[in-house]
């Protein structure tokens, strides 16, 4: 647990902040939790988050609420306008599962606000204590961002210390999760708890009224009466220290132990990786202890499989845990952890680059000044001989010659192993050479119109398929086929030049021309002077799509119309 600052100009603060009660019918309201056993500390004050001028803030500012089945039905969709953070009962104890809790978790994803949970204790010993962290743990929804056990009472009976018990719960729940665990400690049994709040990364108390708790805190519970949209009766209204913030309650803890100290985690992943690639196909099965009997099925190599968390068998093996009753090795050899925005990078493969950026190219997977060696420009195609991952997950795409360039998709474009037969630059405007079909979508399931030959289009962009076919967008939003043999990138100009197969069979000067040899008019052969005719053969390219008369003695001269009348 972070040290924290207490200030003695709190209580002022709150004082200034809370409010009376509001109205009269307030008070009719029904309790936040009317099965509660001791009444907090101080006087909850009425605090109406419906109301603006009679709303209480701290300096955070965060409106963040804790629910049970007490508060009935919620309407989510209203809640999501004020609080920016919920805390969801899970359990009462191991033998009561909070009946609301999973349409409380659905509801709040289902309306965007965010939410831990927690799980009043009921442990009776060290061993009673990590069967309710295991329960808590499998109920609870797994997008909720942090963990809280509740401790309210001295509930030990086996003749050790609640401290001893508390921590076993931590230690236990800990082997699952790698978000926060939090403890919530009744203000007035605080120092009779004895609690080792160093083994949890934050501690809530709960003490009502403007007086601030007595110990160091991260959240305070400073009513049970509070008023929220979408709430039918009270509920309790909680602020962070003045010092914190959310991130300081949720998210990934910094204090995760290794599960299972006889295990190798250089083998085995022993926290929550977050996402896995398979590199070998991988056996599902119903429980941890992987018999035959209870697998279910097998997932295939190159899958990404997202982790809830770390379940261990009795002996301490970890197995990562996917789903509902849904479990598979954890052992490394069978998977890579890929980073969680993973969707934004190749982690297989991709045989064939094009850069959609100018690149760095390193000597190693870790990326820094001292590696880098060279660079690549926007344009190069670029083979690719395999993939690694860095630490943390990131893939890097390694070369034949042993350098490696970034995997991320806004960097590198995977395309086809035929790509040279496509177009892959931006043209200005293309050349129909043979019919082809245009589309209104990208996935070309809607015809827009056929076109045959020497139609020209403005185009726009290039977008690639997940394979790395491209297809060409034009201005117009239409989509088109990219391959070279049906289109041809031609200058912006290109309808001031000759250039259909309806060419002239005969063409007379107004300029003075040259003769060349060759289509990129590079060596000359002769001049022509003005009023000489030209016998024409045929039109032909150069390779940035600028057409070019080929004369009938094999020469070639500029096609450009204002030469000729």
């Amino acid at each position: 647990m972070k040290s924290l600052l207490r200030s003695a100009s709190i209580a002022a603060l709150l004082a200034s902040a809370l409010t009376a009660p509001i109205a009269a019918n307030a008070e009719e309201l029904s309790p936040a939790k009317p099965d509660g056993q001791v009444e907090w500390e101080g006087t909850p004050f009425v605090t109406d988050t419906t109301n603006k001028s009679k709303a209480t803030t701290m300096s955070t500012g965060e409106t963040i609420i804790d629910v049970s089945k007490w508060q009935g039905n919620i309407d989510w969709a209203k809640v999501s306008n004020t609080v920016d953070f919920a805390i969801i009962r899970t359990q009462y104890g191991s033998s009561v599962e909070d009946y609301m809790h999973r349409t409380y978790e659905k509801q709040a994803k289902a309306n965007g606000v965010p939410f831990g949970v927690y799980s009043y204790s009921l442990a009776v010993s060290s061993s009673d204590a990590r069967q309710e962290a295991r329960d808590f743990y499998n109920r609870a929804d797994k997008d909720a961002q942090m963990y809280v056990i509740d401790v309210e009472e001295m509930t030990g009976t086996s003749g050790e210390s609640m401290r001893t018990i508390i921590n076993a719960y931590v230690d236990e729940l800990r082997k699952y999760t790698d978000k926060k665990v939090g403890l919530y400690i009744a203000h007035h049994l605080y120092n009779q708890l004895n609690l080792d709040t160093s083994k949890a990364d934050f501690v809530w108390i709960p003490r009502y009224g403007s007086t601030a708790p007595a110990y160091n805190y991260d959240l305070w519970q400073y009513t049970d009466k509070g008023i929220v949209s979408g709430i039918g009766g009270y509920v309790d209204l909680n602020r962070l220290h003045p010092s914190q913030d959310l991130g300081d309650i949720r998210g990934k803890s910094s204090l995760v132990t290794e599960a299972g100290n006889e295990i190798d985690p250089t083998k085995f992943f022993v926290t929550n990786p977050g996402h896995v690639i398979l590199k070998k196909d991988a056996s599902v099965y119903k429980n941890t202890t992987f018999s035959d009997s209870q697998k279910i099925r097998t997932l295939d190599k190159n899958s990404v499989v997202e982790v809830q968390g770390i379940s261990l068998t009795s002996s301490g093996v970890p197995r990562l845990k996917i789903g509902t009753n849904k479990y598979i090795s954890a052992n490394k050899k069978y998977m890579q952890k890929i980073t969680a925005n993973y969707e934004s990078f190749y982690y297989t493969n991709p045989k064939k680059i094009l850069l959609k950026k100018d690149a760095s190219l390193y000597d190693n997977v870790d990326f820094t000044s001292q590696t880098r060696v060279s660079a690549a420009t926007k344009g190069a195609i670029l083979d690719i001989v395999g993939v690694e991952f860095t630490d943390g997950g990131t893939p890097r795409l390694e070369l034949a010659d042993g350098r490696y360039i970034s995997a991320n998709k806004k960097y590198v474009q995977k395309v086809r192993t035929d790509i040279e037969n496509y177009i892959t630059d931006v043209p200005e405007r293309v050349l129909t050479l043979k019919e082809q079909t245009l589309y209104n979508d990208f996935e070309r399931t809607s015809v827009y119109k056929n076109y045959g030959i020497d139609r020209t289009f403005v185009i726009d962009s290039i977008e690639y398929t997940d394979a790395g076919t491209p297809f060409l967008k034009t201005s117009s939003g239409k989509y088109m086929t990219a391959l070279k043999e049906y289109t041809l990138a031609v200058p912006e100009d290109i309808k001031k030049y000759y250039y259909t197969t309806d060419f002239p069979k005969t063409v007379k000067t107004v300029q003075a021309i040259s003769e060349f040899s060759d289509v990129e008019l590079l060596t000359k052969v002769k001049g022509i002077p003005v009023g000489t005719t030209i016998q024409i053969a045929d039109i032909e390219f150069n390779k940035n799509g600028v057409p070019r008369f080929k004369t009938t003695d094999g020469t070639y001269v500029s096609a450009y119309k204002t030469k000729f009348e």
